[in-house]
């Protein structure tokens, strides 16, 4: 049985791709936070075949507004009981600006205030 949890924001692609390889290696149960899912899916296939043992998912989501956070937090939370390593290494670069629905800069809001 799996008891350790690991919920990877970012975790398609990259560091957050890395500590998922490492951590699933370890027996932990990956959950891969995202809004691609044809690389989210791709990225727990990779998984399965380091550790057939462990759990691995994709979550899709798009953490750009308030909303979306909470609803985020609400599918973590009917997923899982718990969560003992939690991992945020998401981030955009966008050349031009895009508003999000609430009226921020998406880079701000996807590199800096969904974070928190």
């Amino acid at each position: 049985m799996v008891d350790k949890i690991a919920v990877i924001i970012g975790g398609n692609s990259g560091v957050g791709k890395k500590m998922a390889q490492d951590l699933i290696q370890k027996n932990y149960r990956i959950i891969i936070v995202g809004r691609n899912e044809r690389k989210g899916e791709a990225v727990v296939q990779q998984l399965k075949q380091l550790n057939s043992t462990s759990q691995g998912s994709f979550l899709q989501a798009d953490l750009s507004t308030k909303v979306a956070i909470a609803d985020f937090a609400e599918q973590v939370a009917d997923l899982v009981d718990h969560i003992d390593v939690l991992v945020s290494t998401m981030g955009i670069l966008q050349e031009t600006q895009v508003l999000t629905e609430e009226g921020y800069d998406q880079n701000f809001v996807l590199n800096y205030l969904a974070h928190f």
